[in-house]
């Protein structure tokens, strides 16, 4: 399993393992806490690889599914949590350089010969999901204020930055969940 390597990786192994118990698969299941960056130089022959929420780590698209084939066994699995761009071919944007639209998304995606099995949108979720935490962090800002008026400029900032980040993914990505099969060997 390759995910994020980001400190939720400790609740999301966590409800990972449990899921694994509860369907009793624990024994077919590899969890392991690196660093993706370091530990995709080596190639290794996973039924199935996942990448969530991680776009641009190795590149654009096509880079991204290079590296991924070199994690997964002929025949195996790779599952990509991202989107693409509703409207644009590109985004100038930090952290948005490797989004296309859908139909390029797809071609880099499929770059290798490998099958696009399905894909699930994820646009409604995502929406709901960033408002819910947009309120949050909008609360927090708020006593963060009440309690360090002197870091009220900085929070400030921050906050019209997740607005805006949340804007983008609103208004300008479309979240989407792909299933590719590995069908070439290289």
């Amino acid at each position: 399993m390759i995910t994020r390597t980001a400190t939720q990786f400790g609740i999301m192994s966590h409800v990972a393992r449990e899921k694994s118990n509860e369907y009793k698969v624990t024994s077919l299941c590899t969890f392991m806490n690196e660093d993706i960056l370091n530990y995709v130089t080596d190639i290794h022959d996973f039924n199935i690889v996942v990448l969530a929420s991680l776009g641009g780590i190795f590149g654009s698209n096509k880079q991204t599914i290079e590296k991924l084939r070199t994690q997964v066994c002929h025949g195996g699995y790779i599952i990509i949590d991202d989107g693409y761009l509703k409207k644009r071919d590109a985004l100038n944007r930090k952290g948005y350089a490797y989004c296309r639209n859908y139909e390029n998304t797809v071609k880099e995606f499929t770059f290798f010969n490998d099958s696009l099995i399905s894909e699930i949108s994820t646009a409604e979720f995502s929406k709901k999901i960033n408002t819910e935490y947009l309120e949050e962090i909008e609360k927090r800002c708020a006593e963060l204020i009440t309690q360090h008026p002197q870091m009220k400029n900085d929070l400030k900032n921050y906050l019209d930055l997740q607005r805006e980040e949340c804007e983008i993914l609103n208004n300008e990505i479309e979240g989407m969940i792909w299933l590719l099969q590995k069908t070439k060997a290289t």
